[in-house]
């Protein structure tokens, strides 16, 4: 340290001059050389002195008429001048290589013939070592065991500079000519050495000394191998960066004399501007690519990917109709508004195509090989999705059914998967669980034993968990672990949208699941933020709601009823028009504020929100996906309390016949083969026998029996006890009620729902 040098300098304890010690790292930003002259400097000004056997200084003179922590780069420079030219031609070249540098790595570049004049062929190692133990002591370098990473190369000895001031110096030092001459060096030495996998350094120092590079492929190679290495970091803009540059580098007539490179990173930038958000960039880049490209196959990236950016953005209707304009390629249309009998005759044919072929039929079904065909099945399947988000659902049914029939005639594609997972959530809503069950297993079991790619599975692992698969599978068994794998994936540009919706996914079913908030609003957190920095607005205004709601529980806001905070503001969110021109983000919407406002006693409120959610969408039950477990135990409590505190026989009825008929779905639904409502049912058992039973010792025994079932869910347990000291309490015994009222305050802190208690 700084103390350490001056109190081995003055021979003082490093205690006596830890007060210079502070001020003179301010003043050279503790570059250990500008420590030594910075200590001349002051000397020889008389701040610093020997006086009666001991050193004495005045910090205040010092810190006042002293200026140097702006000079280190001139303390730098000088201090360089007077070191031998060898070492400093050496040091120049290290320069470039970076703040750290491997020692064999400057042998090497410092005899290879790329140095041209500047190289020294002869160099030994021996020589290496003593300018580097030179430069040592002068403290310009320091000797380092690994990279800043961590990721030492075994058998070498690591250097870094001692400031990056004396590195800048050091690369400032030489002249513009021989500077692109070293980048040149430098960048071919590199790739001769590693190859791409320092692409990114390396095209970084050719693409300085472009004019000295003669092989134009080879910049062309660097530069595209870069961009893969950027785009694998998820440095977006960067990957794109380098691509424009092998884009320009291929010349103006790159279209005819290089097709396949050009439609090949065309392609690759379109997905990258997608990720970034660039509509401008996408639309010129697309324009290109659909005017040059040969056939067919060679559109179809470039559509998928202009498609999933408009619904990334909510623009769901632009979305559609640049689809449907798409399919037109292939020589097919899609119906405007699909009949009653066109769908139930393309769901007549597609059930006795399922019903012919066995799970593993299907999962060793052949790939498609018609490019016509493909092309128009990935569209099927992206429409069927962008049409969920409008309420069309005939054009949804129908473009799920045509995907999947497609894909049984002619072989499995990449889209595949998304559509049974589609059929799935169809013959759900039709109430056919058991066959639902098997598409959503199929469209995991397909992307999990066939190659279909990345985006096949972040497709997959996001709507089979979402839409599918909780209606036969328990929330805590494996399809738990599916979102977060989905959100995992490795995937680019409109298929990011998979992987966030994957994020929200996990973290919403993390709060269904019971975990404590504090755990679910971490990775709330972490997934929205991402959206955020990758502008997915669609995926964002989906997640932010919940995101919210979490917060509100953790009483980190305001107004504990209102959905504004650090995630969003309620009113601007009911005011954006990608929320306005959706109702499925409505819906979202409405579904959290009635949960928030049921669990949080508002009852006015939770009513009003819950006469939204059942009238302005009918079908909010196979819509919302596997939040309706949560949705329908709310509903079934909010009845039941509505009843209890009604004085009209009339209205008490109709609100137990509300609750009744939620309990019987409930019912209906476990006999089906749904394991989610079991911890849910004892609680409403228990909330019903306190309207029909007499005997207050056997309905305290349903609450407790409801509790003892909820065990290890905290949130059910915490209002299986709530409720059972609710009961006690209108009976009159505050004794039972307080003890019940207790445990479920303390499960709810557990759970961290702070402001609930």
């Amino acid at each position: 340290t700084v103390t350490q040098m001056i109190a081995a300098t003055l021979s003082m304890s490093q205690s006596r001059c830890s007060s210079l010690g502070s001020v003179v790292y301010e003043k050279t930003m503790g570059c250990p050389f500008a420590v030594l002259g910075f200590l001349d400097l002051i000397a020889s000004k008389e701040f610093l002195s020997y006086q009666n056997r001991s050193w004495v200084w005045d910090e205040s003179k010092i810190q006042s008429e002293t200026n140097v922590s702006n000079n280190v780069l001139e303390l730098a420079q000088c201090n360089i001048e007077r070191l031998p030219k060898s070492l400093t031609d050496l040091l120049a070249v290290a320069a470039f290589l970076g703040f750290e540098f491997e020692g064999e790595t400057l042998l090497g570049l410092a005899r290879c013939d790329y140095l041209e004049t500047l190289a020294n062929p002869a160099m030994t190692e021996l020589e290496l070592m003593s300018h580097l133990n030179r430069a040592r002591k002068e403290g310009l370098v320091e000797k380092t065991g690994q990279k800043q990473d961590g990721a030492a190369r075994a058998g070498t000895t690591r250097y870094k500079f001692s400031h990056d001031k004396v590195q800048q110096a050091l690369y400032m030092s030489v002249v513009d000519s021989d500077a692109q001459l070293i980048h040149r060096a430098v960048g071919l030495y590199l790739w001769d050495e590693m190859g791409e996998t320092n692409g990114i350094e390396v095209a970084e120092h050719l693409n300085r000394a472009e004019p000295l590079v003669d092989a134009r492929s080879l910049l062309i190679e660097v530069n595209y191998a870069a961009a893969k290495i950027a785009r694998a970091k998820q440095s977006f803009p960067l990957s794109a960066k380098y691509l424009n540059c092998a884009l320009s580098l291929l010349g103006p007539d790159k279209w005819t004399g290089h097709y396949d490179h050009s439609l090949d990173m065309s392609t690759f930038l379109v997905e990258l501007y997608v990720a970034c958000g660039n509509r401008t960039e996408i639309e010129a880049v697309s324009h290109e690519v659909l005017q040059h490209a040969r056939c067919l196959e060679d559109k179809e990236s470039v559509v998928l990917s202009n498609v999933s950016f408009l619904c990334s953005r909510c623009e769901y209707a632009d979305a559609i109709a640049y689809a449907k304009s798409a399919v037109r390629l292939c020589g097919k249309r899609i119906p405007k508004n699909p009949g009653l009998l066109q769908i139930l005759f393309l769901l007549s044919a597609v059930r006795r195509l399922t019903a012919r072929l066995t799970d593993d039929d299907i999962i060793k079904l052949p790939a498609v090989t018609d490019k016509k065909v493909k092309y128009h099945l990935e569209l099927c399947s992206n429409l069927a999705t962008l049409a969920s988000m409008t309420d069309d659902s005939s054009l949804q049914v129908w473009c799920a059914l045509r995907a999947v029939q497609l894909s049984l005639a002619h072989g499995v594609s990449t889209a595949t998967p998304m559509a049974l997972a589609l059929l799935g959530a169809l013959e759900a809503a039709l109430g056919n669980f058991n066959v639902a069950a098997r598409f959503g297993h199929l469209s995991t079991k397909l992307v999990e034993e066939r190659e279909l790619g990345p985006e096949a599975t972040a497709q997959v692992y996001s709507l089979a968990s979402c839409i599918v698969l909780h209606w036969s599978e328990p929330m805590d068994g494996p399809m738990s672990a599916l979102p977060k794998s989905g959100m995992e994936i490795d995937v680019l540009g409109g298929e990011l949208i998979y992987v966030f919706f994957s994020a929200a996914t996990n973290f919403g079913m993390m709060q269904i699941r019971g975990v404590p908030l504090g755990l679910v609003e971490r990775e709330a957190r972490a997934a929205c933020l991402k959206m955020k920095a990758f502008n997915a607005e669609n995926n964002l205004n989906m997640a932010k709601p919940h995101w919210q709601f979490v917060l509100n529980l953790l009483g980190n806001s305001e107004n504990p009823l209102v959905l504004s905070g650090e995630a969003m503001n309620e009113a601007e969110h009911l005011s954006d028009p990608m929320v306005k021109g959706s109702s499925t983000l409505q819906m979202l919407f409405t579904y959290q504020k009635f949960r928030l406002t049921r669990l949080l006693g508002s009852y006015e409120l939770a009513e009003q929100h819950a006469t939204t959610l059942t009238k302005d969408f009918k079908d909010y039950t196979f819509r919302v996906g596997f939040p309706i477990f949560d949705i329908k135990l709310n509903l079934a409590l909010l009845w039941y309390h509505c009843a209890r505190e009604s004085t009209r026989g009339r209205q008490r009825r109709r609100y137990l016949l509300k609750a009744r008929n939620e309990v019987k779905f409930m019912r209906v639904m476990k006999a089906k083969g749904c394991p989610n409502f079991d911890s849910i049912l004892p609680i409403l058992e228990a909330e019903e026998a306190s309207f029909v039973l007499e005997q207050p010792l056997v309905v305290g025994r349903l609450y407790d029996a409801a509790i003892a079932r909820a065990r290890g869910k905290l949130h059910h347990e915490a209002i299986a006890l709530e409720q059972a000291a609710l009961f006690y309490i209108g009976r009159d015994d505050m004794s039972a009620g307080g003890a019940y009222m207790r445990r479920a305050v303390s499960t709810y802190m557990k759970w961290n729902a702070y402001a609930k208690v």
